[in-house]
């Protein structure tokens, strides 16, 4: 997967961490502009991140007991926003570094669990190994047990990464992504929880990737 963990270690490098959102904090997101073609989009980068932190209709969150699943979908422009580190004021670099996540859906799945102290890979552990088990699971089989919805067609996903943060974030952080499609119906992504037994979570996105805002440089 291209670039895929370049981003990761600049989300921790900058300590970018896309929150959930509360309908009290989407009132005062700020919106996007419209172009001529009625395409949103933002020109200010600090307007893009607030807006991409705390809208409700790219991002999801479920709680189960202490745990606290969020996926958020991430577009184009802001993959290649985080794999230039911000530094966008050249618009042939920032189109160039845009290529090179044209082909996939991307999201962050966090996992968080704000009573535990310490590694969250940690939590629970009932034998020996179990932990080493949990980590070769998050680094090479989460994507098995991960997919996207959307009727009657099962999507698998693509590729994922895990992020290790060694506790410096909260939670767990993986990058997933999944082929580009346009679901113009909706589509669910499904996560069987093999890591903490919690069952299948499921986060439903009414808009694609397409309806995601760009940016615009100045």
């Amino acid at each position: 997967m291209r670039n895929a963990l370049t981003y990761l270690t600049v989300l921790t490098a900058i300590g970018c961490v896309w929150m959930s959102c509360q309908k009290s904090q989407a009132a005062d997101a700020v919106a996007p502009k419209k172009d001529a073609d009625g395409k949103a989009y933002f020109d200010d980068k600090e307007e893009f991140a607030k807006w991409s932190q705390t809208n409700v209709e790219f991002t999801q969150s479920k709680t189960l007991g202490d745990f606290t699943y969020k996926l958020t979908m991430l577009s184009q422009d802001q993959m290649a926003m985080q794999e230039l580190r911000g530094n966008i004021g050249d618009s042939a670099k920032f189109a160039e570094a845009k290529t090179h996540y044209e082909d996939l859906i991307y999201y962050k799945l966090n996992i968080s669990n704000d009573k535990h102290q310490g590694e969250l890979l940690r939590y629970g552990l009932e034998r020996n190994g179990e932990y080493t088990e949990r980590i070769k699971y998050c680094s090479f089989h989460l994507n098995e047990d991960i997919v996207m919805v959307m009727g009657k067609d099962t999507v698998p996903c693509a590729l994922h990464e895990f992020e290790r943060t060694f506790n410096l974030q909260n939670g767990l952080n993986f990058l997933v992504t999944f082929p580009k499609v346009d679901f113009k119906n909706g589509a669910t992504v499904a996560f069987q929880d093999n890591l903490f037994k919690n069952g299948i979570i499921k986060f439903f996105f009414q808009k694609s990737i397409n309806e995601l805002p760009y940016f615009k440089i100045k």
